[in-house]
């Protein structure tokens, strides 16, 4: 067999392996077609490759003339993005769907810190020094955003731009630790608020902990997400994963999401107590127990998703099945991570004249007249209970939670 780049292995020899092109497209699209529609049982764990990812054979799908009638038998000449007409033109515009967040991040960045007294401000505003909640959060969407941008590049590494068993797998290990990160950030100020005392200093035993859950979460994450490639047989295929290492990995992630469950379903529990002690109720901690909830389904969920990964994929290897039409079902994990990402670009934008940016925009939409009548609704419900503290300014008010000598372990 000639190696080329698209055959090194000796299974991609497909004519040692198949009569005629009918039969390699019947073995791919029928027999381990993924999808709903698919007739194979966990293809990715069967599958043996026809060409060295991200090769394809010449004509398939939209190559050359649309639809397979014109595939050539084992010429693994052309990669996947070269099959999908509009693999290309979708990196694109996910490209500058991901860099968007980023942007207004930077800008957000910068606002918050012209905002402080001259004193405060730091040197340069991507700099940060005692960093309260918002900006750690900006800081944390900036990185993200980064990582997702270059990831989108080449989305699902059909274009062999991003190599998936290095920079690929660096960039996706970073946007799946984030919101790991961003729970520890906010785990941090919830503890200290509700155990800080009058001091605002954060526990000693949390803020270790937050500050080792985030560390180890990144260096597993991309550790781990190397290594799966090149372990058990998977090396011997490109886009190949060892299911022991993918397991391990799934286990940390799984470990994680239910300690911080634990923890935030403690923590509402009480502020919940402590609501119904008597006092008042400010919108500060009616605002945390509601975020607690939230967090706690959220890393529930997640949890879920973590365990129901690990025994599927212990002592297997998992191959990349070759998509014979459109783009795969991986496409739901960029739609996941832009969703992080605006939620917290729009949650810690600044206000200006009280009021932020997607308020204006709301009143623009709505009609000022409308909307001020639906404020004013909630407006006067606050006394009752109803809390309607605007986000980022709660996450200002709690900056001792986030860093500096205020959170310094005692």
């Amino acid at each position: 067999m000639l190696l080329t780049p698209g055959k090194v292995q000796p299974w991609h020899n497909q004519t040692s392996r198949f009569k005629n092109v009918t039969e390699l497209i019947k073995y791919v699209c029928e027999e381990n077609l993924m999808g709903p529609t698919g007739f194979g049982n966990a293809p990715q764990f069967t599958f043996q490759p026809i060409c060295e990812f991200p090769f394809i054979n010449k004509g398939w799908n939209d190559n050359g003339v649309p639809g397979m009638g014109d595939v050539v038998l084992n010429d693994c000449s052309i990669t996947l993005a070269d099959s999908i007409k509009t693999y290309n033109q979708t990196c694109l515009i996910m490209v500058c769907i991901a860099l968007f967040p980023t942007l207004l991040s930077c800008h957000f960045l910068r606002v918050l810190n012209y905002k402080k007294k001259p004193k405060d401000r730091n040197w340069h505003w991507f700099w940060l020094k005692k960093p309260n909640v918002s900006e750690q959060m900006l800081l944390l969407g900036i990185i993200l955003g980064i990582a997702h941008t270059l990831r989108c590049i080449d989305v699902l590494g059909y274009a062999g731009r991003l190599t998936v068993m290095n920079e690929y797998t660096v960039m996706t290990a970073f946007c799946i630790s984030a919101p790991f990160h961003l729970t520890f950030v906010m785990l941090q100020s919830w503890i200290t608020i509700v155990d800080g005392g009058k001091s605002k200093r954060c526990p000693k035993w949390a803020w270790w902990l937050c500050k080792i859950g985030i560390v180890e979460t990144y260096l597993v994450e991309i550790s781990l997400g190397l290594l799966e490639y090149r372990r058990n047989g998977a090396q011997h295929n490109a886009g190949a994963i060892d299911g022991e290492t993918s397991a391990l990995k799934y286990t940390n992630g799984f470990i994680w999401a239910v300690v911080l469950g634990i923890l935030t379903s403690i923590y509402g529990h009480r502020i919940s107590s402590q609501l119904k002690g008597g006092k008042e109720p400010t919108p500060q901690f009616l605002k945390i127990r509601r975020m607690c909830r939230v967090a706690t389904i959220l890393l529930s969920f997640g949890a879920l998703i973590k365990l129901a990964g690990i025994p599927v994929r212990e002592g297997k290897v998992c191959q990349t099945v070759t998509p014979c039409s459109a783009m795969s079902n991986q496409m739901m994990i960029p739609i996941f991570i832009y969703i992080f990402q605006y939620v917290i670009t729009a949650v810690n934008q600044p206000s200006r004249g009280g009021k932020k940016a997607t308020t204006r925009l709301a009143e623009k939409a709505l009609g000022k007249k409308l909307f001020e009548s639906t404020v004013s609704g909630a407006s006067s419900t606050e006394g009752e209970g109803t809390e309607t503290v605007d986000e980022s300014s709660m996450a200002s008010d709690s900056s001792a939670s986030a860093s500096g000598a205020k959170v310094a372990p005692e």
